[in-house]
């Protein structure tokens, strides 16, 4: 019989993701050091996953910010006020999720709303007339990698009603 979870939660036992994140918009920390401590979280929770016999461990189920602005950024569905920044990726992100205000612009967040019949507030993405829906990322297939550097072969968590 084959075992799996929906997905695993991300911000760490002690919250390390949520402290590192707030460290990195503080500029305390640089990009390169926020996302070595996202890699090394996930590597920690497959790890824990599979020691507690689960045969189907979920990747693609850790996010910086937010799992449906994940999916938009993926897919490029990214306002043209955004794509238009001279911001790397992760900048890019940040500024659907938070706004940027800066010598290279100044956008607003994308608003959020509470779906899913939860109390927990999602990205609203935005389509605009010109959005090309197109595969834009690869964190999917970075996340998948990352696992199997460790040994561990992972599956795309499963999405169903009861999620």
């Amino acid at each position: 019989m084959s075992t799996t979870i929906i997905d695993f939660p991300r911000l760490g036992e002690f919250r390390e993701l949520k402290f590192t994140t707030e460290k990195y918009f503080r500029n305390e920390i640089s990009a390169q050091e926020l996302l070595a401590a996202a890699k090394e979280l996930r590597a920690k929770h497959w790890n824990i996953v599979k020691e507690h016999g689960i045969t189907e461990v979920p990747s693609n189920d850790f996010s910086h910010y937010d799992n449906v602005l994940d999916a938009a950024f993926l897919f490029n569905v990214v306002p043209s006020s955004v794509q238009g920044l001279d911001l790397s990726d992760l900048e890019r992100y940040f500024a659907l999720a938070r706004g940027y205000q800066g010598e290279k612009g100044d956008v607003r967040a994308l608003p959020m709303k509470k779906w899913f019949n939860t109390n927990y507030h999602y990205i609203v993405p935005k389509f605009e007339k010109d959005t090309e829906v197109k595969l834009a990322g690869y964190k999917i297939f970075d996340e998948f990698a990352e696992a199997k550097e460790l040994g561990l072969l992972t599956c795309p968590p499963k999405r169903r009603p009861s999620s």
